[in-house]
C-alpha cells in the first residue's frame, strides 16, 4: 500500500509536470498578448495634435509688428494646414483607442473561453465544444495576431468535425507564429488535420517543416525535455504518415529515432510515469512495423517489453483507464503474434 501510494504520488507529480508545461506555455501566450496591449497603450498615448511651427512664430511676430497684408493669407493657409493635421492626428488616435480596445477585449474573451473549455472537460450541463470554439472566434475577431487563439480554434473545430475551419485556423495560427516552436506547432496542426481529411502528402510536408523546426530547438536547447518529447512526437508522426503510405524502411526510420528519443528521457528521470508511457507506446509502433516486415520474433520482443511495462504502470496507478487501455493492447498484440 505504501509503494502504491508514492506510485500514484509520482504520476500525479508527473501530470502537474505535464500541467505545469503548458501553463507555462499559456502563460508566455498571455504575456504576448498583454505586450501588444501595452504597445497599443503606448502608441495612443504617443499621438499628439501639431503644434505650431517656428515659420508660425515668425509670421505672428512679422503680423503684430505691422506687416498684416503680406502674412495674413500664408498664415491662412497654414491654419487650414493645421486643421488637417489635427483632424488626422485625431482619427489615428481614435484608430488606435479602439485597437487598443478591441486587444483588451480579446484578453478578457481568451479567459472566457479558457473557463469555458475547463467546464466542457468536466462534462458541465450545456458546455458544449461548439459554444468553446465560437468564444475563440470571437477572440480572433478582435486580435488576429495571438497564436494560441487560433491552435485552440484549430483543435476544437477538429473535435467537432469541422475540418475545413480546422485547416482555416491552422493556417492563421501558421501566419500569427513569431516564436519558432509556434511554428512548430502550427505545422504539426495542420499536419495533423490533413491525415484527417485524407491528404497524405500534405500531411508529411506539414509533419517534415514541423521535425525541421524542432530538430533546431533541441539542437540549441537539448536539456529542454518538452521540446525532445515534441521532436519525438514529429517523428511518430511521420512514422505514421509512412506506414499509411506503405513505406516500411521510412516508418521503422522514423519511429526508431523516436524510440531513442523516449529511452533517453526516461532513462533521464526514470520516476516520469509519462516517459516511461511514452517507452511503452513507441515499442508498440516498432512492434507493429516488425509485423509488417514478417518479423515475429523482432515484434514479440517489442511488444514484450512494451507490456512489461504498461504493467508496471498500471500496477502503480490502477485507476487509469489510459494505462489499462495500454495493457489490453499489448496482451492483444501478443496474442496476436501467438497465433501467427
Amino acid at each position: 500500500n505504501g509503494r502504491q501510494g508514492v506510485a500514484q504520488a509520482q504520476a500525479r507529480l508527473d501530470q502537474a509536470r505535464s500541467a505545469f508545461e503548458v501553463q507555462v506555455d499559456q502563460l508566455a501566450d498571455a504575456n504576448q498578448g498583454l505586450q501588444r496591449v501595452i504597445e497599443a497603450m503606448r502608441e495612443t498615448m504617443a499621438v499628439s495634435l501639431p503644434t505650431l511651427t517656428e515659420e508660425e512664430v515668425r509670421l505672428r511676430q512679422r503680423f503684430a509688428d505691422g506687416d498684416r497684408v503680406g502674412t495674413r493669407a500664408i498664415m491662412e493657409k497654414l491654419d487650414a494646414d493645421w486643421d488637417a493635421a489635427a483632424q488626422l492626428s485625431l482619427e489615428r488616435a481614435q484608430a488606435q483607442l479602439a485597437r487598443t480596445t478591441n486587444l483588451q477585449r480579446a484578453a478578457r474573451k481568451r479567459d472566457t473561453a479558457a473557463r469555458a473549455a475547463i467546464s466542457v472537460s468536466k462534462g458541465d450541463v450545456g458546455a458544449t465544444s461548439l459554444q468553446v470554439l465560437e468564444l475563440w472566434d470571437q477572440a480572433a475577431a478582435l486580435d488576429e495576431n495571438d497564436f494560441r487563439t487560433h491552435i485552440e480554434r484549430a483543435r476544437l473545430a477538429q473535435t467537432i468535425g469541422n475540418l475545413p475551419r480546422a485547416r482555416a485556423a491552422a493556417e492563421d495560427g501558421a501566419r500569427a507564429a513569431k516564436a519558432d516552436w509556434e511554428r512548430g506547432t502550427a505545422q504539426n496542426e495542420l499536419g495533423h488535420i490533413a491525415v484527417l481529411q485524407g491528404d497524405l502528402s500534405a500531411a508529411e510536408s506539414a509533419y517534415q517543416e514541423s521535425l525541421r523546426v524542432y530538430r533546431g530547438l533541441v539542437a540549441v536547447s537539448p536539456d529542454k525535455t518538452w521540446l525532445s518529447r515534441n521532436l519525438s512526437g514529429n517523428l511518430t508522426d511521420i512514422g505514421d504518415v509512412a506506414i499509411a503510405r506503405g513505406d516500411l524502411a521510412g516508418a521503422n526510420a522514423a519511429y526508431s529515432e523516436s524510440l531513442v528519443i523516449v529511452r533517453r528521457l526516461s532513462a533521464a528521470d526514470p520516476s516520469s510515469a509519462q516517459a516511461q508511457r511514452d517507452v511503452s507506446v513507441g515499442l508498440q509502433r516498432s512492434g507493429d512495423v516488425a509485423v509488417a516486415h514478417g518479423d515475429l520474433v523482432g515484434a514479440s520482443a517489442a511488444y514484450s517489453e512494451s507490456l512489461v511495462i504498461a504493467r508496471r504502470l498500471s500496477a502503480a496507478d490502477p485507476s487509469s483507464a489510459q494505462i489499462q487501455s495500454d495493457v489490453l493492447i499489448g496482451l492483444n498484440k501478443i496474442g496476436d503474434i501467438a497465433v501467427a
